[in-house]
């Protein structure tokens, strides 16, 4: 039994793109757990470092021409993990880790600190930076960010948690 929105018989096309770049055969990588981690700590490290060197590269190299060419590198970045991120919700595939962890915040930060970091670099390109209110505006969003992700992920998974522990006491 499928959950797929896709017609019968054909697969939506994220897992045709999915299955066209794996390596399903194990010709690469050798056993499924050598291509897992291979896999996860790849991805884990291109969350961290992509975003992190745009955010350096619009301060180091500076301009109004870095910061379109380097928003744009963000926006193939970003984009991608976010459709994936909805294509795996619409499953209902659990996305989240409920309890948090300090190591899921602080990988968390990691991700999304050098976007705010971009921001400020490109302001400052085109001189639309004032550190007072740059630094408003990120604590501000920071907050709003953690409140957001704690009201929509965060809660309700603690609530379905401890619902299907009831069930299972039973």
């Amino acid at each position: 039994m499928t959950v797929s929105g896709a017609p019968a018989g054909r697969d939506a096309a994220v897992t045709r793109i999915v299955n066209w770049a794996l390596d399903n055969d194990s010709r690469l990588y050798g056993d499924e757990r050598e291509q897992l981690r291979w896999y996860v700590a790849a991805t884990g490290l291109h969350w961290i470092l992509v975003p992190w060197t745009a955010a350096v590269l619009v301060w180091v190299v500076g301009g109004r021409p870095a910061a379109v060419y380097l928003s744009i590198v963000l926006a193939v970045f970003y984009v991608p993990t976010a459709l994936c991120h909805w294509y795996v919700a619409r499953r209902r595939v659990a996305i989240l880790l409920v309890p948090w962890t300090i190591k899921s915040v602080v990988l968390g930060q990691l991700y999304l600190l050098p976007f705010m970091a971009f921001v400020f670099g490109a302001m400052h390109a085109y001189q639309q930076f004032d550190p007072v209110t740059a630094v408003k505006g990120a604590v501000f969003g920071e907050i709003a960010l953690i409140a957001t992700g704690f009201a929509t992920h965060w809660a309700p998974g603690q609530r379905q948690h401890r619902d299907a522990l009831t069930r299972d006491q039973d």
